[in-house]
């Protein structure tokens, strides 16, 4: 997960500097969910990394997946949650992205705002 946080670092320093406009902010939203194997189980580790237009990374921990439809979800409505909590804030949704392999699912939502 390290090398996946400096890789988004990365992304978001690329992504603000690649702004038309000098005075664009731009939020980097990614939800990750990983199979976690060490616990012998079929379970997901899941997180939601965002990017703040101040170079900032916040990490919010979700819960765990045990194939439990519930449990995704929680984890939806709490990305929901975080996109709102930017759209109030006066950003709006860019672009938006979602893919994945067998043990590793990502969204990413980029927003922006003038």
């Amino acid at each position: 997960m390290k090398s996946l946080t400096l890789t988004l670092l990365l992304l978001c320093n690329i992504l603000i500097r690649a702004q038309d406009s000098k005075n664009a902010e731009t939020v980097l939203i990614r939800m990750a969910e990983s199979m976690d194997a060490t616990t012998g189980i079929s379970t997901y580790k899941s997180e939601i990394v965002i990017c703040k237009p101040n170079l900032q990374l916040e990490v919010i921990e979700l819960e765990k997946v045990k194939s439990n439809l519930k449990t995704f979800e929680t984890n939806a409505l709490v990305l929901q949650k975080e996109i709102k909590k930017w759209q109030d804030a006066g950003f709006k949704i860019f672009a938006m992205s979602n893919g994945g392999t067998q043990v590793l699912l990502v969204t990413t939502v980029i927003l922006t705002k003038e």
